[in-house]
């Protein structure tokens, strides 16, 4: 990028609507959301009960680890460690055997991915579980915990169908309460605001050449 003006519009290409504040640094993304949850702007109380919904879930989050199966097999020690009921890879594991080294990795906890503009080669191999997006697209949903969840790679300039012209959908229709997305290589958080609820995650890249 020529500016950081170009990088942060090209990394906020959801913005056309009111969607709130995105956050590149880790840290500034942590005290946001202690602040957000201090406020009460976080979870409500169901109608049920009266009292905040009880997040039982932990999501392990990843994106573009391009055949770095070393540091995946770092992060899978990590989301066992930190007790992940689940995991999501947002595209470009680079090749099949990276995704199911991640599995092996992950023992018991579930994986679930799309493919990104670097994994042509899933459209061919059927037999990898987990899969949520279409053949020759990079996008799908699931919902566990009650909780609606849209996953996409982002890219923008593929053979494939334009993962940010889905994102864009989501986020403008409120069709999921969160929606992850990788491609950029760069973390990325949105919160949720009165205006656009839906939660958008970047996780960043996950390797070593030139990140």
């Amino acid at each position: 990028y020529t500016s950081e003006v170009e990088r942060s519009n090209d990394l906020c290409f959801i913005n056309g609507i009111e969607t709130g504040k995105y956050f590149y640094s880790v840290e500034k993304a942590v005290a946001r959301s202690l602040e957000w949850t201090a406020s009460g702007e976080g979870p409500k109380p169901t109608a049920e009960t009266g009292q905040p919904r009880s997040v039982d879930l932990v999501i392990g989050l990843i994106a573009d680890t391009h055949g770095e199966e070393e540091l995946s097999a770092h992060a899978a020690s990590e989301f066992r460690l930190r007790g992940c009921s689940l995991v999501i890879h947002c595209g470009d594991f680079e090749n099949a055997a990276s995704l199911r080294q991640l599995r092996e990795e992950l023992a018991d906890i579930p994986l679930y991915w799309v493919s990104g503009n670097h994994d042509g080669w899933a459209d061919y191999d059927q037999s990898l579980p987990g899969r949520l997006s279409e053949v020759g697209e990079e996008h799908g949903s699931l919902e566990v915990g009650g909780i609606s969840i849209g996953v996409a790679h982002g890219t923008y300039n593929s053979d494939r169908p334009s993962g940010q012209e889905q994102i864009r959908t989501w986020v403008h229709e409120g069709a999921h309460d969160y929606v992850f997305y990788g491609h950029f290589h760069q973390f990325n958080v949105k919160f949720p605001t009165a205006a656009n609820p839906t939660i958008v995650v970047d996780p960043g890249g996950f390797y070593r050449r030139g990140s």
